[in-house]
Parts: structure tokens; sequence; C-alpha cells
């Protein structure tokens, strides 16, 4: 009879152990489940945030694709050489880059170089659409303004005053081309989740710097001529950076 109850699941000794024991192993089972039901979203989240690289990797790797950008913003501040300014930037810009790139996890290089290359294409859209509203405002309502006179002017700071009129002016073409590339570069690498929203408020911000600082640094009047185009110009140029850049990166994730 001993036995039999004891071994009996009904009896009070029996009970009690198995009470003990569920109350002893039931919570290391639910702990061992919310411990790993908790750990797949820092995971997640480590991930995430190892792809998108810290905020400072971020800035830091904008150096080099803003080195025209900041070579001309030296220029027309102190009149400093743009060639010059140019190297420069260019040369810390790209050992920034450089650092940063070694620091970086392999699960977050392929994420940079795919928004580095998204910035490239709509980067060339965005400065195709900045230049052909120019274009159509200006040939559209005959303004006197030309709004291209800038590219000559770039044109003859980096080729020199003694180039030719066609090497300065393909010069001149180039550098505003990878001014447009540069900037877009850095907002998609920057900017963690574009769109057209930030898209404007980084072309306004370029807008406004171009307004304070074309007039007195390369001899552009300032009119409403000038400011109604460059408007319009960088208006189109935000929009189809935003919206194209938050499109692609939407479009496919990296596994």
């Amino acid at each position: 009879m001993g036995r039999t109850n004891s071994r009996d699941p009904g009896s009070p000794m029996r009970e009690e152990r198995t009470v003990a024991t569920g109350e002893k192993r039931r919570p290391q089972k639910r702990g061992r489940r919310l411990g790993s039901a908790s750990r797949r979203p820092v995971r997640r989240g480590a991930l995430l945030a190892e792809s998108l690289a810290t905020a400072r990797q971020r800035l830091l790797l904008t150096v080099l694709p803003l080195a025209s950008g900041v070579g001309l913003l030296v220029y027309l501040i102190a009149s400093f050489s743009l060639r010059v300014g140019f190297a420069i930037a260019l040369i810390l810009g790209g050992l920034a880059a450089v650092s940063v790139w070694r620091r970086t996890s392999a699960n977050a290089r392929p994420v940079l170089r795919r928004r580095a290359l998204v910035g490239l294409g709509c980067g060339l859209a965005a400065t195709a659409a900045y230049d052909l509203v120019r274009l159509a405002l200006w040939k559209g309502l005959g303004t006197s303004f030309d709004p291209f006179a800038a590219n000559d002017r770039f044109g003859a700071l980096l080729a020199g005053s003694t180039a030719t009129a066609s090497v300065r002016t393909t010069t001149g073409m180039l550098f505003h081309l990878l001014n447009g590339l540069g900037f877009a570069v850095a907002y998609v690498v920057a900017i963690r989740r574009p769109g057209i929203l930030t898209g404007l408020a980084w072309a306004a911000l370029l807008e406004a710097l171009m307004l304070a600082l074309y007039p007195s640094g390369l001899g552009i009047s300032m009119s409403q001529e000038f400011a109604g185009v460059s408007i319009a110009g960088h208006a189109a140029y935000g929009t189809v950076l935003g919206g194209g850049s938050r499109a692609l990166l939407k479009a496919r994730k990296p596994a």
C-alpha cells in the first residue's frame, strides 16, 4: 500500500513533489522562453544599428562626397583658391572615409555601399531635374539671368584663366555635376530615412547658401529672376532626390 500510494499521482506526497518541482521548473522554462524572445528584438536592433552605422560615422563619411562643396564654400567665404581648397577637402574626406570603412562591421558595409550607390543614381536624376527646370524657366520666360553662368566661373577658377573656352566650360560643367552628385550621396548616407520633406529641407539649405554667397563670391547680381529660377531648380532637386532615394531604399532591403 505504501509503495502504491507513493507512486500514485493523486497521493499527497506526489502532489507536493509535483507542485514543488513545478514551481521550480516552470519559472525556468518561462524565463528561457522570455529570454529567447527578448533577445530577438535586441539582435535585430543591434543589426539595424550596425547596418546604418553610428551617426558620427555617417557624418564622417559625408566629408568625402561634400569635398567639392566644402572647397567652393571656403572660396566663397574666404576667397581661398578653389583648386587648393577642393584638393585639401578631398584628401581629408578620403582619409575619413577609409578610417570609417575600416572600423565598420561586415554587416554595415553592404548597406553603406548601397546607400552611396542610391545617392549617385538619385543625384544624377536630381541634378538633371535641377538643370532642366532652370533651362525651361530661362528659355520659356525669356529671363535675362543666365542660370548656367556660374559653371563658366567654376571652370575658370579650376582650369585657369588661360585655358580655352571649351576647357573652362567642360571643367565647370563637370564641377557642377560633381556637386550635384556629392550633395546627393551625403544626403542619402547621413539621413537615416530619406523622403521628399527631408529632401526639400536639404535643397532649401543649399539654396540659402547659394543666395547668400553667390552674388558676392561669383559676381552674380542678386535679382528676382536669379532667386526665382534658383528656388524652382532646388525644389525639383530636393523632390527627386528625397522621393527617389526613399523609393529605391524601400524597394529591396539587404538581407
